[in-house]
């Protein structure tokens, strides 16, 4: 089974009535390449030799992605909100037995609850997502910042601007930016083109890769606050630090939000 052919795809959704909903942003990925890039970008070793033993994926779809990855890891775990596709998944994943799919927002569930208690393993778990485009930005909010465990590895598809926003650096720094890179180290893998999808969304995508910060989840208190002074100053980009957060912004009271790094604000 290729999902990545178009007409083998347009079948399976016409076998299952499915007509595409442009409110859950459902852009089917039928470009080989990239999704051998989120795959290698995934396991940068091979999996025999180091299997992964959780991946959650967020927004399966038909199952494209999430085909790959059972074939790679130990489990998945897919959290699929339209449950027209529920029984699409079963029939694209029949040959796996290792998927779990839940139905569900993804924005309203737990996925640290969904982890097993894996504490001997600096590895908790590995995000994979070619991530429905209207939930991304709450969606790193909650996985970053909500949850209490943050993955081992996030390899996300999204779209073009938000992964230069998240890339982003002094003097144009801004709070998604800071709390991505507060978390980890981000690294753009490659731009992938509207023609990648089907049906192609109006936008340029790209494939990001977040590694955890070590000393940042050996001490989050200092990402809490981090993030509180910043929230404070962001709320006025244009003004200075000294008149938004008083005594607090010390030898940075001169400067604009946007104007401060990562280290910054972690020094503030």
């Amino acid at each position: 089974m290729d999902l990545t052919d178009r007409t083998e795809l347009r079948a399976l959704l016409a076998r299952h009535g499915i007509t595409l909903a442009k409110t859950y942003g459902q852009h089917f990925l039928v470009d080989r390449r990239v999704l051998e890039m989120i795959v290698e970008t995934a396991f940068p070793i091979p999996y025999t030799l180091f299997p992964i033993p959780l991946v959650f994926e967020v927004g399966p779809g038909a199952g494209t992605l999430t085909r790959e990855l059972a074939a790679r890891a130990g489990r998945v775990i897919a959290v699929e909100r339209d449950p027209r596709f529920l029984p699409v998944l079963e029939e694209t994943l029949s040959e796996f037995g290792n998927v779990q799919i839940i139905e569900a927002d993804a924005l309203k569930i737990s996925f640290s609850q969904l982890t097993p208690p894996y504490t001997l393993d600096p590895r908790p778990y590995t995000l994979v997502s070619n991530l429905p485009y209207e939930i991304t930005t709450p969606f790193l909010w909650k996985i970053l910042e909500e949850e209490p465990v943050v993955p081992a590895q996030a390899v996300l598809l999204i779209q073009a601007d938000v992964a230069e926003r998240i890339l982003a650096k002094p003097p144009k720094m801004n709070l998604l930016a800071l709390l991505v890179q507060l978390s980890g180290e981000v690294k753009l893998v490659r731009k992938v083109p509207a023609s990648a999808f089907f049906p192609p969304p109006r936008v340029q995508s790209a494939i990001i890769e977040i590694i955890p910060r070590l000393d940042i989840r050996q001490a989050p208190s200092a990402k809490r606050q981090a993030l509180s002074l910043a929230r404070r100053a962001f709320a006025n980009p244009r003004k200075k630090l000294g008149n938004t957060l008083g005594n607090q912004a010390g030898r940075f009271a001169a400067r604009r939000p946007g104007e401060l790094g990562v280290e910054d604000w972690l020094e503030l």
